[in-house]
């Protein structure tokens, strides 16, 4: 929420209700919101089950489907969460997800629950979590690692062991799998490639059972170099003219990323992500794009 929310309530709460009108916004238009929980700085840890729990009640109270006197997107509802964990001890997101299943269940909304694992397999951060808890998306970083896609091609790029745990060790055996890039330059330390390489690796892996489509870090990048447009339209099968190009894609879509992309204070084309006719797959509100093919969650 860095440079879009400052008000907060008299608690210390954040109280962001233009952010709020945003993801309602995108919602009105058949888009999900998620919101991400976790990553690469600051300190952050679930040790057991029972905070495990308590956090699970308090995300769902300020963020879902619960009630709370302090909402930072007031009236607005997300559709599930996404864990970027990095750091620390998270066994205790086991619970959490179990606790946030239990009120999915009990509810007419679609909710989701997404990670952002690294690359590395098994990732040490979300592994318990990855491998005991039911998880709808996965869009790996394959990026800042020596498995990232520069590496494609060569033994290192592990896109089939992620589809492997996918369909051998995952509870939701149809979890979709995303290959996660960065959008452009000086996005990451490592893994910046160019549309025609992409589309390269797309058409390598695409045929993976779990493939799920693409994950972009982040919205303002990847619709300044141009990746995102050329990727959904790789994937939605349309003819770019330019590899180059910035313009907007317009194809209607099922997905939004909360980003305020093109700095106007509102939810339009330009602050969206893109996916292609697939039922609720979700993006997260830390600003990636999530270009997605036609397989169903």
């Amino acid at each position: 929420l860095s440079n879009h929310c400052w008000e907060t309530y008299p608690d210390g709460v954040l109280n962001c209700p233009k952010v709020g009108a945003d993801i309602s916004a995108c919602q009105a238009n058949g888009k999900a919101v998620v919101i991400s929980i976790g990553g690469a700085s600051g300190s952050y840890h679930l040790d057991d089950a029972a905070s495990g729990k308590a956090f699970a009640e308090q995300i769902w109270d300020m963020y879902l489907g619960g009630n709370s006197t302090t909402r930072p997107f007031g009236d607005a509802i997300v559709d599930g969460v996404d864990l970027d964990l990095e750091s620390g001890t998270n066994v205790g997101y086991v619970t959490f997800i179990q606790t946030l299943r239990a009120k999915f269940a009990l509810s007419d909304r679609n909710y989701y629950i997404a990670s952002a694992p690294q690359c590395p397999y098994p990732d040490e951060a979300t592994k318990a979590a990855l491998n005991s808890a039911w998880f709808d998306l996965v869009w790996i970083q394959f990026y800042n690692n020596y498995c990232g896609v520069q590496s494609y091609g060569t033994k290192d790029f592990n896109f089939n062991t992620w589809n492997n745990w996918a369909t051998t060790v995952s509870i939701n055996k149809n979890v979709r799998i995303l290959l996660g890039v960065p959008g452009g330059p000086h996005a990451a330390g490592s893994g910046i490639i160019s549309a025609a390489t992409l589309n390269t690796i797309l058409k390598g892996i695409n045929s993976y059972s779990n493939f799920g489509g693409v994950m972009m870090w982040d919205a303002g990048i990847a619709f300044q170099s141009g990746l995102a447009v050329s990727a959904a339209n790789f994937l939605h099968g349309v003819s770019s003219p330019s590899t180059n190009s910035t313009s907007t894609l317009t194809t209607t879509t099922n997905c939004c990323t909360h980003n305020d992309a093109d700095n106007t204070n509102d939810a339009d084309n330009n602050d969206c992500c893109y996916n292609h006719n697939h039922s609720g797959i979700s993006a997260n509100n830390y600003s990636d794009i999530h270009i997605d093919d036609n397989s169903a969650t």
